[in-house]
């Protein structure tokens, strides 16, 4: 057996969650539910969402909610901001503090691989879209007959190259 049969056939047996919406969890922000509510119509038309991927999903949209944020702020406030700056009573500057890197950078660098690694988890960057295999369903419309390989012809001769046989129209 080949080493691609074999990893298909594991692949195959590991899927044993049914495809379809998982519950969005309950910890998710207002802008992380937003993301979620774009994200499930695409891996479900993707194939690749299962009932059992809540949580793993619900984590891509927060860290992906939490990035956003920050990157506005950052975009809002500049790279370089000012700390430690204090006024009187008055209003008036007795301490300009000094400037620094913006801290939401810090974030936005820790946040940015998890982001990047949740998507390839769904299969949302291009290269991780090739090594996606889709959730097996059980919905009746699905037309299996689509996923199914083509049939081989009954009457090829071994040694002969492919299409030399003439195989009926579906």
């Amino acid at each position: 057996m080949g080493r691609h049969k074999l990893s298909q056939m594991l692949r195959d047996e590991e899927q044993r969650y049914t495809r379809g919406e998982p519950r969005m969890p309950d910890f998710l922000s207002k802008e992380a539910k937003r993301e979620w509510r774009r994200m499930v119509p695409l891996l479900l038309q993707g194939r690749v969402l299962s009932e059992a991927e809540g949580i793993a999903l619900g984590s891509l949209c927060q860290d992906i909610a939490t990035l956003s944020v920050a990157q506005r702020e950052v975009q809002k406030r500049g790279l370089i901001v000012r700390v430690g700056a204090s006024r009187n009573a008055e209003g008036k500057v007795i301490n300009e503090g000094e400037l620094r890197i913006h801290p939401l950078l810090a974030v936005i660098d820790r946040i940015s691989p998890r982001v990047t690694v949740g998507l390839r988890e769904f299969g949302l960057t291009p290269a991780s879209r090739s090594r996606i295999a889709p959730v097996a369903s059980l919905d009746p419309d699905d037309d299996l007959y689509d996923m199914l390989p083509p049939p081989r012809p009954k009457d090829a001769v071994k040694g002969e190259p492919p299409g030399s046989a003439v195989v009926a129209p579906r």
